[in-house]
């Protein structure tokens, strides 16, 4: 069950980024090449789907940023600010979390989805 509602979440997230319809880096806007990317490893899971921890971009710009930790948390402290990142590297892989945890979450994603202001694509 937890793994359902954790790629549930994943899911409605990854449309939640890519419904920017752009790369926040390089302003790449074809759809099938945007991704979520993560400032803290996807493994920190208590903060794995909050805003402040994932950007949208494009897959170039995805590698480029994973293969270099400093342009990573430069590009972090323009696009989210230094209070974001400082919150980001406070945290650490959390053990497991409980099904409410994750219905929770699958509950905010579902209405930051359904904002007027996002807009939906298909894949």
């Amino acid at each position: 069950k937890k793994s359902t509602l954790r790629n549930r979440a994943d899911s409605l997230c990854s449309q939640l980024a890519r419904s920017l319809g752009r790369c926040e880096i390089c302003g790449e806007t074809d759809y099938n090449k945007l991704v979520w990317a993560h400032g803290a490893t996807r493994g920190c899971k208590s903060i794995r789907w909050d805003k402040r921890n994932y950007i949208t971009c494009c897959s170039s710009c995805h590698a480029k940023i994973d293969a270099n930790f400093a342009l990573k948390w430069e590009i972090w402290r323009k696009l989210k600010g230094m209070e974001a990142v400082k919150w980001i590297r406070g945290f650490t892989p959390a053990g497991s979390l409980s099904i409410q945890f994750y219905e929770k979450i699958i509950k905010k994603l579902n209405e930051e989805l359904n904002k007027p202001e996002v807009v939906s694509k298909s894949n």
